[in-house]
């Protein structure tokens, strides 16, 4: 399985989401590759002269229309179940019906591994776990996935994603360290990351690419996983004094954030290794950007 390439120079992917986290470094590598983009999102203007929300059927219609790619990058992210649905679920079919009937070629669905639930695992391959979600939020998620894979679209799962405007990662394992002064036994476990510009740019092939992958789902990370501890370093969080590890384990041990931090979250990333045609084997790392990001929130 490969695919490289790119679309003509006539091409205009529809990037939805585009001033978000992923989005605004997707579109940073659509940039990189001459690749003209439509800008959708709640918070810039849009082909039409004014923001894209999917929720509005006629908005995305307008946006998407005669798009030679799409990728969908947005999603609500809170605890709200009815933004949940309506943003996550029905957003989605409406990007999937605007899709099928005005736009050309691809469409590529930004996920995220959390519908796998609260399990641990381990250089799990697509397809070897039926994904489990947990949380409302999560479940949305994969209700979206379904709508997409159904329609023939490509679905991406990355699980940590990290670098220059993340607003989750670095500060929940900060605000761990704030309240509890460790993460007692966590600092082993090991996880799947990837940096925000190289899964910007994988996102950017996928969309451009005159490869097809319909109804596929591919996790995004470095080969390589991260152990807590090392990410710790990496991101520069400083612990307070420490506490007694029974201390520690009695606070600690059913904090949500904990649990999720403290079990073995790796993915088998080979399916898109052999897609994509930069490397995902380098141990992790920051981009220079990125690292400036976490000092200045330090």
């Amino acid at each position: 399985m490969s695919g490289t390439g790119s679309l003509p120079s006539t091409a205009e992917v529809a990037l939805i989401g585009s001033s978000g986290f992923i989005g605004s470094h997707t579109k940073a590598a659509l940039a990189e590759q001459g690749v003209t983009v439509r800008t959708l999102s709640r918070r810039e203007i849009g082909p039409a002269g004014r923001p894209v929300d999917i929720r509005d059927a006629r908005e995305l219609r307008l946006a998407l229309t005669g798009a030679t790619a799409v990728v969908h990058s947005a999603s609500y992210i809170g605890s709200d179940s009815s933004l949940c649905r309506s943003i996550n679920i029905d957003g989605t079919r409406n990007v999937v019906r605007e899709w099928q009937e005005n736009a050309h070629g691809p469409l590529v669905y930004v996920s995220t591994a959390a519908v796998y639930g609260d399990h641990r695992f381990h250089d799990l391959v697509e397809g070897a776990r039926e994904p489990a979600p947990r949380t409302v939020r999560s479940q949305s998620r994969r209700e979206a996935e379904l709508i997409v894979l159904d329609a023939g679209g490509t679905v991406v799962r990355p699980h940590l994603v990290l670098g220059h405007g993340d607003r989750w990662v670095a500060d929940g394992i900060r605000d761990l360290l704030t309240r509890f002064g460790s993460l007692g036994d966590a600092g082993s476990a090991r996880h799947t990351a990837i940096e925000v510009t190289l899964l910007g740019r994988v996102l950017a092939e996928l969309a451009v690419s005159p490869r097809r992958w319909p109804a596929e789902v591919f996790h995004a990370g470095n080969a390589e996983p991260i152990t807590v501890s090392a990410l710790i370093d990496l991101l520069g969080v400083p612990a307070p004094g420490p506490r007694s590890d029974a201390a520690i384990m009695t606070d600690i041990a059913t904090h949500p954030a904990y649990r999720f931090l403290a079990a073995d979250r790796h993915l088998n990333v080979d399916k898109l290794a052999q897609v994509y045609t930069g490397s995902l084997t380098s141990p992790f790392s920051l981009a220079p950007s990125s690292a400036a990001w976490y000092l200045s929130r330090s």
